[in-house]
Order: structure tokens, then sequence, then C-alpha cells
């Protein structure tokens, strides 16, 4: 009986529950969960989606992609649309222009070509006149205070000769440089002094059959970068060539360094190392200190001097008072910018730690990065301290034939005569 009850009571119910199940609207709109219209209720998409571009760039928000979109960057990534300020650019030669920006041209003010755009040197500046060897090598004035300032390069050519001195490793078992290796690094040298009348040729090579000076503390238990004479022995002084530039080949652990040719010593030499000759612009600068050059920093802590020729009395007395400020400061160069290398924090008030590629000089600093503006030294020049030295000015190259001739005069040196 309870059965056929429940049977009936389904069958009267039945019908009206089948009654009472909803169906799932259709609804149009924009069913993309990235669009700004978003309808959450949307079941069928009517194309009326509406995507936020708030950059402007034609690329939706929801599909940008960020990173470096500079192609001269060497991060740059070709599928980034937004730049997220990532990007990296190459300064191969280290003088503070990215390489995509660099402008090739003539960089002297005393050229008649002088690009004041360029940032490079592409060796082609033109100058006013050809000049003979009385106008090239010692004629000067207070407004061409250096020989050849007005004339064109390459001038007439002067030789000079270089004794090399060539000792054995530190243990005494092999030479630490040979004539192969002189003549290479001599190229390199000659790259940089031929275009100013300097040609430097081997005068001889004296081998020494003794061991190089260790490197290591001195007496007082301190590390020196120089080695004294005492130390080279008989094997320097006996084969020290009065009338030659003297290069003395060194073991790796020592500096390189030299003096200015106008000291009152008993031997002049200038100090490299034999492992880099062949590849290094460093014994260039050392010699360009036996020719006469400063530092591109010397004197450098007061950038408004008027004057530091009381700095050069040694040879001041014979030259002129240049005409222009430039040359009668700093390094006595006015193709260098000013240089204030580890005095940048107490001379302009910002600091420069950020232009060394590896150690500064001086203390950490307590003053701002200085900007281009404050502080742009030449980070190329072969007399700076930075990282690729490589270049010199016109004027730099008419100082050095100053001094050269200043030391032929003088009997320091003798010239050598083409066809010796």
């Amino acid at each position: 009986m309870n059965k056929v009850v429940i049977i009936l009571i389904l069958a009267i119910i039945a019908p009206s529950l089948a009654g009472c199940v909803s169906e799932v609207p259709n609804v149009k709109g924009c069913t993309d969960a990235d669009a700004t219209n978003y309808d959450v209720n949307a079941t069928i998409n009517d194309k009326s989606c509406e995507f936020a571009d708030s950059d402007g760039d034609g690329v939706f928000n929801h599909i940008e992609v960020a990173g470096c979109t500079d192609e001269n960057a060497t991060n740059y990534n070709p599928k980034a649309t937004d730049d997220d300020g990532s990007c990296e650019f190459a300064d191969s030669d280290g003088d503070g222009v990215f390489d995509h920006l660099e402008v090739s041209g003539c960089t002297d003010v005393n050229a008649t070509n002088y690009n004041p755009n360029a940032t490079d040197s592409d060796r082609s500046c033109i100058y006013e006149e050809e000049c003979d060897e009385q106008q090239y090598w010692h004629q000067i004035s207070a407004d061409y205070p250096y020989p050849g300032l007005a004339c064109q390069i390459p001038g007439p050519t002067k030789m000079a000769a270089i004794t090399f001195i060539v000792y054995k490793d530190n243990d005494g078992v092999e030479y630490i440089s040979n004539e192969s290796s002189i003549l290479i690094g001599l190229e390199l040298i000659n790259s940089l002094y031929n275009p100013f009348g300097i040609n430097l040729v081997i005068g001889e090579i004296v081998y020494v059959d003794e061991a190089f000076p260790e490197a290591g503390p001195n007496e007082d238990g301190e590390y020196d970068n120089t080695v004294s004479i005492s130390e080279l022995g008989s094997g320097f002084t006996d084969n020290y060539n009065n009338t030659n530039v003297n290069i003395v080949m060194t073991t790796d652990g020592w500096g390189a360094y030299a003096l200015f040719p106008w000291h009152n010593l008993n031997y002049y030499a200038a100090f490299v190392k034999a492992s880099s000759f062949e590849s290094s612009y460093i014994p260039a600068h050392e010699l360009g200190h036996f020719f006469g050059l400063y530092h591109t920093h010397a004197y450098s802590l007061d950038p408004n001097a008027d004057s530091n020729l009381e700095n050069a009395t040694q040879w001041s007395d014979d030259w002129v008072i240049p005409t222009e400020q430039c040359y009668r400061t700093g390094d006595f160069i006015c193709g260098t910018p000013y240089d204030c290398y580890d005095d940048c924090e107490q001379a302009i008030g910002c600091s420069a730690a950020f232009l060394y590629m590896e150690y500064k000089p001086g203390q950490a600093s307590e003053y701002e990065n200085c900007t281009a503006e404050e502080h742009s030294p030449s980070l190329d020049n072969l007399m700076s301290r930075y990282s690729n030295r490589s270049v010199l000015t016109h004027d730099q190259g008419a100082r050095m034939r100053y001094f050269l001739q200043y030391m032929f005069d003088i009997g320091r040196l003798l010239p050598v005569e083409a066809g010796n």
C-alpha cells in the first residue's frame, strides 16, 4: 500500500519539478578578463572588448614586454615593447662616449679642420702651412709657445736612439726580452710619435747576465715600485749611455716610471715592464715624460689658476710666457681639458671615482659623482692616468719636439742622422 502511495505522489509532482530547472541565459559582452570593459556575466564574446594602452605605443598593457628596446645597446631585447631603462651601451675606448654616439673627425683645436662635435680623433687634422726644420723644431713665440704649432703634420723628422738594458729573470735563467719583442714595442711607440716628427730607433741592446732584482718590501718593510740604481748594480751603471735614451726592462711587480730630462741626475732612464712592452702604450707614456710631457692632471688643484709657471722654473727661464692661459697652467697644454684626477673632490666639489676602471686614488668621496658638465677629462690621452691611454694632441707633440731639441742642444742626446 505504501509503495503505491509513493508512486502516485511522484507521478503527481514530477511534471511540476521539471519546470523548476533554470536555463543559463545567453548574455553577450566582453569575455576577456584583460579588457577594461570585461563583463563577468557575459557568456558570448561580442567583440566589444577594449584594452588599455597607457603609453600610447600601440601595444596593449597586458601584452607589453619590459626590456631594453634600443638596438644600439649591448643587451637589446628584440621582443621588448616597453623600455625599462635597463639598456647598457659599449664604450670601447673608455672616453665616456658610447660607441654608437662617437663622431670621428679632427679633435685638435689648433687644426684648420677642427670639428667641435668630433669625439674620436681620426688623425685627419690639417694645419696651416708646410714648415721647414727651423719652423717645425725651433721657432716659438708667445702665441705659439711650442715649435710647429701652426705647421702641417707630419713635418721634418728627427731621430733619437735608445739603449735597451735587458736583465735575466728573477731566477737568473732567461733574458726577459729580446730584439724581436723590442722592435714590436718600438713600432707601437713610434705610431704615436712619428706624426709629430719624432722617430725612435734601437741604438743598442745590452744583455746583462744578472738576475733582475725581485720586487718586494724594502729595508723598512714597505713595498716600493721603483728599483734603485744600487740594486741594478754595475750591469746598469757600466752600460748606461749618456747620449741615448735609456730604457731598463723590468720584471713584473715593479712599476713603470720615468723622470723629466731637466733634472740634474747622474743617470736617467725609463723603466718599463718587459712582459707588456709589445702591447702596452705605457712605455710611450713614460717616454713622454722624458720628452717634457706632464700628466694631464699636473698642477690641477686650482682649476681657475692664471699661471703655474712657478712650478716650471727649471726650464721656463729660456721659454716664452704664453699668451693663452692654458699654456701657462696645469700640464701647459691647451689641447687637453682640465683633469683634476684625485683632487676632484677638493677642487670642483664632485667625485670622479666612476671614471676609473680599477682603483681610484685617494679615499672614498663624500661628494656626488661629477656630471660631464662639471668634469670631462680626456680619458684616452697618453699622458692621463686612465685606462685607455693612446692619444697625443698636436700641442703635446710640439712640446715633445721642444724638449727633444732642448736635449740635443745641451748634449744630453745625440741626434741620429738619416741612414745611420
